[in-house]
């Protein structure tokens, strides 16, 4: 045989036996694929089962989710129309609240204006309890002194009295002394016609305060050890009254003391009194003593 022939065999017989693999691996693969068919049949109609019954698992729980779901809406839906509700409440709330507070401000303010109107009150109150306790005070010093200046009018008018008898005894004693001036006028004249040089020598020499200046103690002071240290006359720079004079006090007919002229006025003066001249019996100045320049 020659060499093609043999290469031609030995293809037939690998072609012969790769065919034959060929159909062995076609069977086999066959009754793997329909052992893996049913088996796959199996499991796809128990997969199909339990997907069965998973769906209708879930449809219930989708229609238990579903009827959920609207309830959780419903639900949503009161509590959103609650929460509305809740805010508007709220809103009024704060409102009313807001209201309130200006109402509690007003009212504070009222407060404290009402407490300081009090507190003005009480000051008033104090000052006018203080102001019925002075005027109770002077109502009582009024009182003393009303019925010290009483007593003292008591006094001024048996005064008055005895110096109206006083001054109607001056007046006897004026009309005599004006008879005696003209008598002693009279014989002046006839001094002043027999003989002028004695008349010009008495004219020289007289003083020129010779007439005499009559008044009354109109006040009396007296000192913080109880003396009576200052008078006050009823004659002043209208009488000619000058600083220095002297003027002697007296009680009818009694000598009181001697004062000398501290200050003058149109009509009035003060007078220091001379400690050193005071009466032997203990008399004191009195309103309404007399006064004069001298004696006669």
């Amino acid at each position: 045989m020659n060499t093609a022939t043999k290469v031609f065999i030995v293809l037939n017989l690998l072609l012969a036996m790769g065919f034959a693999y060929m159909q062995m691996l076609t069977y086999a693969t066959r009754e793997n694929w329909k052992r893996r068919w049913d088996q796959d049949t199996r499991n796809l109609a128990a997969e199909l089962t339990q997907a069965n019954r998973l769906t209708a698992e879930a449809s219930h729980g989708r229609a238990v989710a579903e009827a959920a779901v609207e309830r959780a809406n419903s639900r949503i839906d009161e509590l959103a129309r609650a929460r509305d509700d809740a805010e508007s409440r709220i809103s009024a709330l704060n409102n009313d609240i807001i209201l309130r507070d200006q109402q509690i401000s007003q009212q504070n303010e009222r407060i404290q204006a009402q407490i300081l109107m009090i507190q003005n009150l009480n000051e008033t109150l104090a000052r006018t309890r203080q102001r019925n306790s002075e005027l109770n005070n002077i109502a009582a010093v009024a009182r003393a002194v009303a019925h010290e200046l009483d007593v003292r009018l008591s006094e001024l008018e048996d005064d008055f009295n005895n110096s109206q008898v006083e001054l109607r005894r001056r007046e006897d004693t004026i009309a005599r002394l004006e008879q005696e001036a003209n008598r002693k006028d009279a014989r002046l004249a006839l001094v002043r016609e027999r003989h002028p040089r004695v008349w010009q020598e008495i004219n020289s020499e007289g003083p020129t305060t010779s007439e005499v200046i009559e008044g009354m103690v109109a006040a009396i002071h007296v000192d913080p050890n109880g003396n009576q240290d200052l008078v006050m006359i009823t004659v002043g720079r209208n009488a000619n009254i000058e600083p220095n004079m002297e003027f002697i006090i007296l009680r009818g007919d009694q000598y009181i003391v001697k004062v000398r002229v501290d200050r003058v006025m149109d009509d009035m003066a003060a007078c220091r009194v001379i400690p050193e001249t005071w009466n032997t019996r203990g008399h004191t100045i009195r309103q309404g003593d007399k006064v004069q320049n001298r004696l006669w």
